[in-house]
């Protein structure tokens, strides 16, 4: 087998651009007309047409503590299309913020004196008309997270494509959560554990209600939503990743789930993940 590759279409690079910050998550077209959308880190969602990119979504106006340093990690972490898009015309993101107090799903589950690093947030966008060229409507809050550090946050967040409307996976959102730098700062408590949105892939449904904020939905399925323990979070579909980077699914094998770990200096992972 032989993989040949050639240059297909160049983003632009934007003014004061750091060093370590690129192009970070491709979609198909939710519309199918053969377009391709590409997230830019530093905030902007690009749709490509016959090779030529133009934005399509700029958060930056739109999100009023949107950062995109410090760290590798930062800024647009990931998007993705509800499968029922051209219908509903929702959109979600995942992004950076500076911490200004703004209350989070994990708020007091470390001592003050460890601090928070950033907070990453899911957010819903609305779109008037699905089939426009370029974002126009609203956009919501859907849930947030502290970290510990700046490292290691919301890197990938996932539909599973191509599933029929009455699988019951379709339009449950996934979506990966490093662990703050836990590990980094020699606090591995922080993460690894039924009680912690650190190092775990969640599954939600975003336009439910039942969850704590009220903003999304937990699936009467995912593994812990049983468990009697008030601590445990429902929303956890597996846990003990130290930055579940990317996420993919094999159809032929069960929709069997696969996530791309991001190791530290000698080992990289690529997980067969099982539920729970």
């Amino acid at each position: 087998m032989c993989i040949e590759l050639e240059d297909f279409a160049q983003l632009p690079r934007l003014k004061d651009t750091p060093a370590d910050k690129g192009t970070a998550t491709i979609r198909t077209d939710p519309n199918n007309q053969g377009n391709l959308f590409v997230s830019d880190q530093m905030g902007i969602i690009y749709r490509i047409q016959q090779k030529r990119p133009q934005v399509y979504l700029d958060i930056r106006d739109k999100i009023k503590n949107f950062i995109f340093q410090p760290g590798i990690g930062t800024g647009l972490g990931s998007f993705d299309f509800h499968p029922s898009f051209s219908k509903n015309g929702l959109l979600y993101t995942t992004h950076a913020e500076n911490y200004t107090g703004i209350r989070a799903l994990n708020d007091g589950f470390w001592q003050d004196s460890i601090g928070v690093g950033l907070q990453w947030v899911i957010t819903e966008w609305k779109m008037v008309n699905p089939q426009a060229d370029q974002f126009e409507g609203t956009h919501r809050e859907i849930l947030r997270i502290n970290t510990p550090t700046t490292a290691h946050g919301m890197q990938d967040i996932a539909f599973e494509p191509g599933l029929p409307p009455n699988h019951k996976d379709f339009g449950l959102l996934f979506i990966g959560i490093g662990d703050g730098g836990s590990n980094n700062i020699k606090l591995p408590e922080l993460c690894h554990s039924q009680r912690s949105f650190l190092g775990t892939i969640i599954r939600i449904n975003p336009i439910g209600n039942n969850s704590t904020n009220g903003q999304y939905g937990i699936p009467q399925d995912n593994p812990f939503v049983q468990n009697a323990d008030p601590a445990v979070k429902k929303e956890i579909y597996a846990f003990g990743f130290r930055n579940p980077h990317r996420m993919a699914w094999d159809e032929k094998n069960n929709h069997r789930m696969l996530i791309a770990d991001i190791g530290e200096a000698n080992v990289e992972e690529i997980n067969v993940v099982q539920k729970g």
